[in-house]
């Protein structure tokens, strides 16, 4: 059974914290609420965030994989191409897990949209461990109504990404920071 550090902590509960059956917490459910957990490898530099997205990109079968560069990175994070061949801009967001009223924007969304424009790029992805705002869902609806192709992994689902690829795939991505 699988408890996140608070629930055990509020319970005292002293079982093996590494001994995991899923990423959901058995007594509250709620993943987003324990990302920290998570991914709290990179509080300390944030920046390899991306370089673990790329990873994450790579197991999802996503090849030549390129983290930009960090300052100045026109947009986007990672440029990656498809299973079908299709180059994809990423932008990553690493939000602090002490705030998580804090979603991502449209401006972020923007972002990324106008860098796909300029390069005449057709698909997008916003990776998160927040969430995104309704306004930048509904802007990523409305960008995709006019023939792009922008999606989004956030908090929770993310989460479940990382949950269904643990089996086959975690050990690299684990070894990747």
């Amino acid at each position: 059974m699988f408890l996140c550090s608070k629930c055990r902590e509020r319970l005292s509960y002293n079982d093996n914290p590494s001994t995991r059956d899923g990423a959901v917490c058995e007594i509250c459910g709620n993943l987003l609420e324990h990302v920290d957990e998570y991914f709290g490898m990179f509080k300390e530099e944030p920046a390899k965030f991306e370089d673990w997205v790329g990873v994450l990109l790579e197991l999802k079968g996503y090849r030549k994989v390129i983290v930009t560069s960090r300052q100045d990175d026109g947009g986007k994070d990672i440029v990656a191409t498809d299973r079908t061949g299709k180059k994809t801009f990423v932008e990553c967001k690493l939000w602090d897990p002490d705030n998580w009223e804090i979603n991502v924007g449209r401006p972020d969304a923007q972002k990324l949209v106008g860098a796909m424009v300029v390069a005449g790029i057709n698909q997008g992805l916003v990776v998160t461990t927040a969430n995104l705002t309704e306004k930048a869902k509904q802007y990523i609806k409305e960008v995709n109504s006019l023939g792009y192709h922008v999606q989004f992994i956030e908090g929770d689902a993310l989460m479940r990404e990382l949950y269904d690829l643990r089996e086959i795939k975690l050990k690299p991505l684990l070894e990747s920071v």
